[in-house]
């Protein structure tokens, strides 16, 4: 229904078209923002909805907090086959004066979610095959934001570690590798991790869980 508020031009309102967010992986870490201008006597509310099916069945508008993530988004959240709307209401208390929504943007970290369920650490085993020269880390967000680096990585060189005995090998001659890791093993805690992977490279894990007796 028309209010006489919009008729005076004192709301408005903008929806977008479906954005698809496809991403591969086990999930993403998220985030959203906006820049607006918001004079006094003014305010902007955006809305978010999520569709996992792509574009079938939506989730419910949700406000959102700029700088935050996206409420119908779990970092364990499968984005196979994802798409986002987004909705922004405008208000003014004063004709004459407005409010002015500028641009949203939004980031996707893809992540690794690992279910220790076992009843202590896990320290996996990990073969990792760097593409490109450089470095390669594993942040566990679930878990102070512990960081797993290595820097200094040659091109198709693949590293062995055993998290367990903290032991490190190279495929490449002479080369221990000790020297180009942070010396913060892998151990993930009982329960959900999610694990942010930085760099270009081919992973493999071999694990076993610990059940306390």
């Amino acid at each position: 229904m028309i209010t006489w508020a919009d008729m005076a031009k004192m709301k408005g309102w903008y929806l977008s078209d479906a954005i698809p967010i496809v991403m591969q992986g086990d999930g993403a870490l998220n985030s959203l923002s906006w820049e607006a201008d918001v004079p006094e006597g003014t305010s902007i509310e955006v809305q978010t909805s999520v569709s996992f099916d792509g574009g079938y069945d939506w989730t419910p508008w949700t406000a959102c907090v700029s700088g935050g993530s996206i409420p119908a988004l779990t970092p364990e959240t499968y984005l196979g086959n994802a798409h986002l709307r987004f909705r922004v209401f405008l208000n003014t208390a004063q004709i004459g004066i407005v409010p002015v929504f500028k641009r949203l943007w939004m980031e996707f970290i893809p992540v690794l979610v690992f279910n220790n369920e076992g009843d202590t650490f896990c320290k996996p085993e990990l073969w990792i095959t760097k593409t490109g020269q450089g470095a390669f880390t594993i942040t566990n967000t679930s878990y102070g934001n512990r960081v797993f680096a290595f820097d200094k990585l040659a091109d198709k060189e693949t590293v062995y570690i055993s998290n367990e005995r903290q032991y490190i090998e190279s495929d490449l001659a002479i080369s221990l590798r000790y020297e180009n890791f942070n010396d913060n093993y892998l151990e993930l805690p009982a329960g959900v991790n999610i694990l942010r992977l930085e760099g270009d490279a081919d992973l493999k894990i071999r694990y076993e869980f610990k059940l306390l007796q």
